[in-house]
């Protein structure tokens, strides 16, 4: 089974935040790009996928 998602947008957060995703330095990412389901913090640390395309590069 497969879906696609958007993990990321550069829309402001509820405390505020923002992320400019043009902006990310993605390198050490892409050595594991695997999805932690809100980001690990509320006690499930299992992943739920990964941020790569059918074809395996970054998406």
């Amino acid at each position: 089974m497969s879906a696609r998602a958007v993990i990321s947008t550069d829309a402001i957060d509820r405390v505020g935040d923002q992320l400019i995703p043009r902006g990310c330095r993605l390198e050490n990412y892409a050595k594991n790009p695997v999805v932690l389901w809100a980001h690990g913090l509320e006690g499930i640390a299992q992943p739920i996928g990964t941020s790569l395309s059918p074809e395996g590069t970054l998406a």
